[in-house]
């Protein structure tokens, strides 16, 4: 009976993590419009958001978890450090969300 009401106090004092939408891991895989822009007028061709999505689901696969060897962001270490881990979370949490092209 106390083994109970403990599993019940705890089940209440965890914070229970929110699923992520579809639409949420979309816009975490939109990069910022200054990136949007530059990256279109250098290459030439607009990306749509699905395409960032598909590609930012790629580099979470090289870039998060135990073995980074893979990863090829160069600013990953020193300027996003203390976000990476928030958005490999995010992004783990969008690889059970079925997201399809608006």
């Amino acid at each position: 009976m106390m083994a109970m009401k403990f599993v019940a106090l705890l089940l209440i004092l965890l914070p229970v993590a929110a699923a992520m939408t579809a639409d949420e891991c979309i816009a975490l895989a939109q990069p910022p419009d200054f990136v949007r822009r530059w990256s279109s007028w250098w290459s030439g061709v607009e990306k749509t958001p699905m395409e960032y999505y598909e590609k930012s689901m790629d580099s979470s696969l090289r870039c998060c978890g135990a073995d980074t060897s893979a990863c090829k962001c160069p600013i990953r270490n020193w300027l996003y450090a203390s976000r990476w881990q928030d958005w490999c979370g995010k992004m783990q949490q969008c690889k059970k969300v079925p997201v399809t092209a608006p």
